[in-house]
């Protein structure tokens, strides 16, 4: 989601130790907030995130907005119920 920082870091070394692209990606998701207030104070720090990726060597970026995500209004969500429950057969 952005505001990159060491623990990223670490996945981005492993990343490179592993293989011989590394691709990010960069989203700050819409869906994933339920309050518009905590969607519009979320940092957004591109350069930041763009010049952190730079020095772990991530070969390709990924770094959409909202509209290249969701060019039209979602017509579908799945919603999870209990998830944190034990299924029962």
């Amino acid at each position: 989601m952005g505001a990159l920082h060491e623990g990223h870091g670490r996945l981005m070394d492993a990343a490179r130790r592993e293989t011989d692209c590394v691709v990010a990606s960069i989203f700050v998701n819409p869906i994933q907030f339920d309050r518009q207030e905590d969607l519009d104070g979320y940092p957004r720090t591109l350069d930041a995130d763009l010049a952190f990726c730079g020095e772990r060597r991530v070969d390709i970026v990924f770094a959409p907005d909202a509209a290249e995500m969701y060019p039209e209004p979602p017509l579908t969500f799945v919603e999870v119920a209990r998830v944190g429950e034990k299924a029962v057969r």
